[in-house]
Formats: structure tokens, C-alpha cells, sequence
């Protein structure tokens, strides 16, 4: 019968007898060494990093693809929250206006970035973010008084339609291109719009409630393309949706007066997680 030697049992029964063992049946041993030592490091280094000021998330609104964040900088040797750094007031040092270092990375993709106090007894100690996410970015590095934290989206399901319609206002042409349907948001992509006639005021008419939802604006004038996000607490129906442009220039006088064009969803080309 053919014999088979397994090193490491033969380790075991070594240990065992008190016997001595060859240079090579030590490599094991080393190798477990060395992989206890790196899992030391590392919960050392977890440990060490619960011990230092971090931020903490404590609570997260997604409307996707815009999202807000609230923040609080905990003092890890005593757990306590600890206040933010702030702008003062140029005229009244007293005076607290906004956070003072609020970063978000990669910053190329962000069609929108606000930060303010939220605390409710102490406002400094809690900044709530939010943010645009115009790409496919599923993580974020946000940055607040020099502590980072890194941020995990979570995947939604997204429904995309070409819809290709002719829109017309003050004698300028410009195309509706697609619609990009989340679960509380929607997104309208524009082409051909000069900053000229189309500086306007827009809506998105829910054709149950004749609720008027205002959009978030992001512009490329050197493309001439505009996105409309809209965003909803509720669902978002696609039935009879019509979008609403104000006839005049934001901040006219007469700015009652609009065109509405109806949102066509009659081609459904791309549904994605």
C-alpha cells in the first residue's frame, strides 16, 4: 500500500512527543506566526482608530440618486460629540453661518454639494450633506474637518426611456432627450438649450394631485444640455406627467404664465439594478 505523509499531522504528533523536528516542518509554524501578527495589526489598528476623533453617520435619506447625510464627530476616547469647525459671520464673529472644511470626492460627478448645521439643542454638532451623484459612483470619500469617511451607495433600480420629443419656447427649439425613473425621483435630460430662452422656471405636474414638484438644475451651457431631477417622498407615477415651463424668465412678473408639454413614456428601452 502506498504511504502518505501529511506534514502538518506529522507536526501535531512531533509536538506531542517531545521530539525535535527538521528545519523544513517548521515553515508552517512561521506562516501562522506571521498571519497572527497580521490580524493583531489589524484589530490593533481598529481599536486605535475607534480611540481617535471620527465621523459618525447617524442617519441617511436617499432619494437616488440625490442623497443627504447627517453627521456628528465623536470623540472616541470619551465618546462624546465633539462641535464642528464653522464660518463666522464676517460682521459678527459670534455669529455661525456654515461648516467650514465639507468635502466630497470624486467631486466630478457631483451635479449638486450643500452642507449646513442640523444640530437641534447645539447646531454645530451635526452637519447634514447632500448631494447629486450625476455618474455611476458607488462609493464616496466625504471629508469634514479633516476626518474622512467613506460612503457606500446603495443599488437601485432604474428605468431609462428615450423619448426624443420637440419642445418649443420664446421661438426656440430644443429636444426633451430621455427620462430616468428611480423609486422617489426622476430624471429629465435636455439637449439644444441656450441660456437665452430657455433661463426659465420648470415643473413636474402629478396629473392626480396637480402637485407641481420643482427639480434640482444641473446646466452644461457649453453643451447646451440640461437635467431636471425631481424628487419625491412618494413614488413618482409615469401615467399622464406633464412637464411645465414657465413662459417668461425666472423672476418675470409674469411668470403665471407657461407651456405645458406632456412626458411621453410610451417607449420603454432600459431597465437596470
Amino acid at each position: 500500500m502506498k504511504k502518505v505523509y501529511c506534514p502538518f499531522l506529522m507536526f501535531s504528533v512531533l509536538l506531542l512527543n517531545g521530539c525535535s523536528i527538521q528545519d523544513h516542518t517548521a515553515v508552517p509554524e512561521e506562516k501562522a506566526k506571521t498571519e497572527v501578527s497580521a490580524t493583531t495589526e489589524s484589530e490593533e489598528e481598529q481599536d486605535e482608530t475607534k480611540s481617535e476623533t471620527h465621523l459618525e453617520l447617524i442617519s441617511f435619506e436617499n432619494h437616488s440618486p440625490y442623497y443627504t447625510c447627517h453627521f456628528q464627530k465623536i470623540d472616541g476616547k470619551t465618546g462624546q460629540v465633539s462641535v464642528f469647525e464653522y464660518r463666522p459671520d464676517t460682521e459678527d464673529s459670534t455669529v455661525v453661518t456654515a461648516p467650514e472644511h465639507v468635502e466630497v470626492f470624486p467631486s466630478e460627478v457631483l451635479g449638486l454639494l450643500t452642507s449646513s448645521f442640523s444640530g437641534e439643542e447645539n447646531p454645530e454638532d451635526t452637519i447634514s450633506l447632500s448631494f447629486w451623484n450625476r455618474g455611476d459612483q458607488k462609493t464616496f470619500q466625504i471629508i469634514i474637518d479633516d476626518l474622512e469617511y467613506e460612503l457606500s451607495l446603495p443599488e437601485e433600480e432604474t428605468e431609462e426611456t428615450e423619448l426624443n420629443q420637440k419642445l418649443e419656447h420664446e421661438g426656440a427649439q430644443a429636444m426633451l432627450d430621455k427620462a430616468v425613473v428611480y423609486p422617489h425621483a426622476m430624471l429629465l435630460e435636455l439637449s439644444g438649450i441656450d441660456s437665452t430662452h430657455w433661463n426659465c422656471d420648470y415643473g413636474l405636474v402629478n396629473p392626480e394631485t396637480q402637485e407641481i414638484i420643482k427639480p434640482l438644475i444641473f446646466y452644461e451651457e457649453d453643451l447646451e444640455k440640461l437635467s431636471l431631477l425631481f424628487i419625491s417622498d412618494n413614488e413618482i407615477s409615469e401615467d399622464g406627467l406633464t412637464l411645465r415651463i414657465s413662459a417668461e424668465s425666472t423672476g418675470s412678473e409674469t411668470g403665471e404664465v407657461y407651456h405645458d408639454y406632456d412626458v411621453n413614456f410610451s417607449r420603454k428601452e432600459n431597465t437596470t439594478e
